[in-house]
């Protein structure tokens, strides 16, 4: 049960940092955006910059009390404007601030906990930028009790947050509780009130700030749940503690405890009694408890077999769906790769009705002329027919992959491929990837069944696709190397988009797991390998060449 408040409060506590992330985030892009506010910091326009900002930061106030700080930073370690302190400027920070000398020198947004000249706060940076030169960056800051104030609106919980004693000047703003510390940790921030005390308690416990901690103070028990507060650099350099009241709970469970002692010690004396009176009589009941038994087990076996079906009803649907959203990659693909020939076709027939208005010949012309025109209406005729046929060829391998294989048949490896190939060209070519086939088997037919065959390429190619557009590796290509060891064919899927990530790897092929986050349904690699199983074939996975390679072997002509 401790685990699991523990969990809860930590999903809130990332929350809250979150969504203060998402809220700097809707300020600083109303700045960024703006070639006001740009051209005000780059000219070192102090009062007009003041004026633009002074809305953002009344409504900045508004929203959320605890934030106290925006502040432009110049390229120079200099202070230009503080919005909560607007005369105070040109002072040089950077010196007393590793995160101001880290955003001047690397110009990427920053974020994190910092501890300050006189105290912890939750600070994210910003670059600005004008005219492509860098000119300064913008500070947004709020002090860290807004998460205690969340946390006791939300939950009624209360808390203390303690920053490691090397920060400079700390404590100024909390002297009454300046001399609690823990370790190398120091109390800045609590809403305890009188429960600071429970800080006292803990120091002389020897408290580690444990994940989990169960304490009792006077007359209440407290769950204590203990958390990293971090800097821009993944550093710890604070700890926040919820306290939870769990004196009812329990003192709940324990009456309980009691409650259940006495119904067993009841149940003990009845059950003597009974063998006492006659064991005879005890069997017979207990044998009609069994059959009663029984009959509840039969009853949760059928459950259980139906809500088996109704699994396997869900699974066949989601994988359905896969289906279906490979039919819409598919149409996808058709629709670009038909572009192209329909404005050529377009052009042909345009071409040709203003070539038949400029040379439509007079009575008295020369058969020649005819003749000519004749000839060119021939020509583009055939030219429009390569289109056509093309786009017919399209279709038909369309047709062919959507025709569902139900008996086994000889088919050739290499042919499936290039039909997926032909399906995929305008999307590769649209995200500017090569797909290449080298064949180096001499016979590439095998026994099975050719459209299940053609969805593990096309899941594998379009896996491929995905890596590479997420990574944009400088080798584009996907290549497909079709071989043969004896009996067995080895067809081997190769990209060079950096490979799966080696904790994903055991289990890429398991249901509903996927490295696509909110993007992937976890079933493409599964229904692969469950296609590839039931060809009697085998599929692996491993990193080489800087990319994933995905081996698929197969009997030959295995009937």
């Amino acid at each position: 049960m401790q685990m699991k408040s523990y969990n809860h409060i930590e999903i809130f506590y990332n929350h809250l940092l979150y969504d203060y992330r998402l809220f700097y985030d809707r300020i600083l892009r109303d700045i960024k955006e703006s070639d006001v506010f740009m051209e005000a910091l780059a000219t070192r326009d102090r009062q007009r910059l003041y004026k633009l900002t002074l809305p953002v930061w009344e409504r900045l106030k508004e929203d959320e009390a605890r934030s106290n700080v925006i502040h432009y930073h110049l390229p120079n370690g200099n202070s230009f404007l503080r919005m909560h302190h607007p005369d105070q400027y040109d002072d040089n920070i950077s010196a007393l601030r590793e995160t101001l000398r880290h955003i001047h020198h690397h110009q990427k947004p920053l974020v994190g906990f910092e501890k300050g000249v006189y105290n912890l706060a939750y600070r994210s940076f910003a670059p600005l930028f004008y005219h492509n030169a860098y000119i300064g960056a913008v500070e947004f800051g709020a002090r860290p009790d807004y998460i205690l104030d969340r946390f006791k609106k939300s939950y009624n919980l209360k808390g203390m947050i303690f920053v490691k004693k090397d920060a400079l000047n700390l404590h100024r703003d909390a002297p009454i509780i300046k001399q609690l510390s823990i370790g190398e940790y120091a109390l800045q921030y609590s809403n305890m009130g009188g429960q600071n005390c429970l800080a006292q308690k803990l120091q002389r416990e020897d408290y580690l700030f444990n994940n989990l901690y169960g304490v009792n103070f006077g007359d209440k028990i407290y769950n204590l749940y203990s958390f990293d507060m971090k800097n821009f650099q993944n550093v710890t350099i604070a700890k926040i503690i919820i306290a939870e009241d769990v004196t009812v709970v329990y003192h709940t469970v324990v009456r309980h405890l009691w409650v259940m002692y006495g119904v067993i010690a009841l149940l003990t004396l009845l059950i003597l009694l009974i063998i006492y009176r006659g064991f005879r009589s005890f069997i017979g009941r207990l044998d009609r408890q069994n059959e009663e038994l029984r009959r509840h087990e039969e009853e949760l076996e059928e459950m259980v077999a139906q809500q088996i079906q109704i699994i396997r009803k869900n699974e066949s649907i989601i994988r359905q769906q896969s289906k279906m959203a490979e039919m819409g990659n598919m149409i996808g693909a058709i629709t670009h790769q038909w572009k192209q020939p329909l404005h050529v076709i377009s052009t042909l027939i345009a071409d040709l009705t203003i070539q038949s208005m400029m040379q439509t010949p007079k009575p008295n012309d020369c058969k020649e002329c005819f003749g000519q025109k004749d000839a060119l209406v021939q020509e583009y005729l055939e030219h429009i027919g390569l289109e056509v046929q093309y786009m017919n060829q399209t279709v038909e391998d369309f047709k062919n992959f959507l025709k569902p294989s139900k008996e086994k048949v000889a088919y050739s490896i290499t042919t499936q491929i290039q039909s997926v190939q032909r399906i995929l060209s305008a999307v590769l070519h649209k995200n500017s990837i090569a797909l290449a086939i080298f064949k180096e088997a001499q016979e590439d037919t095998v026994y099975g069944y050719p459209t299940e065959f053609a969805q593990v390429i096309l899941n594998l190619i379009n896996n491929a696709k995905d890596a590479i557009v997420a990574n944009s590796p400088d080798n584009r290509n996907i290549d497909i190397t079709i071989s043969q060891e004896n009996q067995t064919i080895e067809i081997a899927v190769q990209d060079y988009a950096g490979g799966v990530a080696s904790k994903d790897m055991e289990s890429i092929f398991i249901d509903y797991y996927t490295t696509k986050g909110e993007q992937g349904t976890g079933i493409g690699l599964s229904i692969v390998k469950e296609i590839v199983t039931n060809m009697n074939g085998e599929i692996e996975a491993k990193n080489i060449n800087g990319g994933a390679c995905f081996t698929i072997r197969m009997k030959k002509n295995q009937n």
